[in-house]
């Protein structure tokens, strides 16, 4: 009998332990670990899906690279040594179909390795790449999680249409660099009717005549 109950604890600690784990730390608005609509991503080299009233395209770079999509990271692309990460020469573009707001972008798998730290990076509309790493970011790099963070852009940051993300990939035999990208926090950027258009811009028309 003793044995039987010790078998039932330890089995309850498994499950537990198995859905802590599964438990994630962020839901984003535009969520790549949803089968839906992401999951037929899987092995394309771009692909068109909506979710939360966003349209947008992913792309895998560079040719002929394709996309790894599961539940529990999100996207990966597959062509350099990992294949369900973003790593050396691998880049992964999202295209906004229509002008966006982003105030959040969601990464996974980056993690505080022993004896260094992952590190990652981002750019918008091809601007200027921002360097991010598991220490600095918000969320968990604990070898024990899933490497779940946030990046916080402190704000809605308005006229997106391009968002790219790459990784260093391998130091040293034994200091790999990468990264999933889980999400975002996006919403469609308010485009004005055209006859409010038509009114503001006569407002400001008159508004530089009286300044004359």
């Amino acid at each position: 009998m003793r044995s039987f109950h010790f078998a039932l604890a330890l089995f309850c600690i498994c499950v537990f332990a198995a859905s802590a784990q599964a438990t994630s730390l962020y839901t984003p608005l535009i969520d790549f670990r949803d089968e839906d609509p992401w999951a037929d991503a899987e092995y394309e080299t771009h692909y068109t899906g909506t979710q939360s009233g966003v349209s947008l395209t992913i792309r895998a770079n560079p040719s002929p690279a394709t996309f790894w999509q599961d539940d529990k990271d999100g996207l990966g692309v597959r062509l350099s040594y990992e294949k369900d990460e973003i790593e050396a020469e691998e880049v992964l573009e999202v295209v906004f179909n229509t002008t966006v707001a982003v105030s959040a972008i969601y990464i996974s798998d980056l993690f505080i390795e022993r004896g260094y730290v992952e590190t990652g990076s981002y750019r918008i509309n091809r601007g200027t790449w921002v360097e991010f790493d598991a220490k600095n970011l918000p969320g968990t790099g604990a070898r024990d999680s899933n490497g779940e963070h946030i990046i916080d852009l402190g704000g809605l940051i308005g006229g997106v249409q391009l968002v790219e993300f790459r990784a260093p990939g391998k130091f040293f035999e034994d200091e790999h660099h990468e990264f999933a990208l889980m999400g975002f926090d996006a919403i469609p950027a308010e485009v004005p009717e055209p006859s409010t258009a038509l009114l503001l811009g006569i407002g400001l028309v008159g508004l530089a005549a009286r300044r004359r």
